[in-house]
């Protein structure tokens, strides 16, 4: 969660497809908790489908997909 001061704290959820998440997100994740220590980053790669559908239902901040279809 992003405050006033611009700091995040707590837990900071990510669906990402699987190409991405398992091969491109760990040198960002490792400089967001290098900016943001108190922030818990909890990556979960999914088919795609899930990861638009994590977005949606609110267990997921942030969705990582290629080619997005229109919801």
């Amino acid at each position: 969660m992003l405050d006033r001061e611009d700091r995040v704290e707590g837990v900071v959820r990510l669906a990402a497809i699987y190409s991405v998440g398992l091969h491109q997100m760990a040198e960002h994740i490792e400089r967001f908790r290098a900016r943001f220590p108190e922030a818990d980053v909890r990556l979960e790669c999914l088919h795609p489908t899930r990861v638009l559908e994590s977005v949606r239902d609110e267990t997921a901040e942030l969705g990582i997909v290629s080619y997005p279809r229109k919801w």
